[in-house]
């Protein structure tokens, strides 16, 4: 079994996380690192518009992003994409620091919303009524200390040692994922599937 959802998952502790008592039999030393596992987390809001329109007309950028407030990165989505014709949607995304703050505010996230809105409109002016609007909590947003960080990445972690390994067979338990890799990107991605495939065919 490979898992390669976010560490905290893997763990059990968020509400949709892994379901099983695997995490009882690991090595008490490897549970114990994983929990040292970091991710950063943000908001990220959406505003929908009319196909054809544009809400910042004179803005020239497709995308931009912010060194100060609450909002680090706003993009006209459709435009980013080559898709004009489609319905105008600006993403907003906030600072690490901000969703923090606000990591345990329950759906609909209405005080997070209002301070997302207004900080918006100190940077960009008045912001049209949209058709739609929705926000969603990317609670694991990217690996900010990965596992065993101390050390040289592992790429793939068995979490489980082989409970049968009878008539050639050996059973274990993967964690696999850019937090076993240099740092939260899609090369440690890539590293961690590539250690992954390496351990199994070892296995054969």
């Amino acid at each position: 079994i490979v898992i390669t959802v976010p560490v905290p998952q893997i763990l059990g502790q968020p509400r949709l996380g892994v379901m099983g008592n695997y995490v009882e039999h690991a090595n008490p030393e490897i549970v114990a690192a994983l929990e040292k596992v970091v991710y950063s987390t943000r908001h990220v809001l959406s505003l929908a518009y009319a196909p054809g329109s544009d809400p910042f007309p004179e803005s020239k950028w497709t995308a931009k992003y912010f060194n100060t407030g609450i909002v680090r990165f706003v993009a006209k989505d459709n435009l980013k994409r080559q898709r004009p014709e489609e319905a105008a949607t600006i993403l907003v995304h906030t600072t690490v620091p901000f969703s923090l703050e606000h990591m345990e505010e329950d759906t609909p996230w209405a005080e997070a919303e209002a301070a997302i809105l207004a900080d918006l409109q100190e940077k960009l002016g008045p912001i049209p009524t949209p058709v739609e609007k929705g926000m969603h909590k990317w609670k694991f947003s990217q690996v900010y200390k990965r596992f065993d960080s101390a050390n040289e990445p592992v790429g793939v972690l068995p979490l489980i040692p082989p409970r049968e390994k009878a008539a050639g067979k050996s059973n274990y338990v993967l964690a696999a994922g850019d937090a076993f890799g240099a740092q939260s990107d899609f090369q440690s991605c890539i590293f961690s599937a590539r250690k992954t495939v390496d351990f199994i065919q070892s296995l054969a």
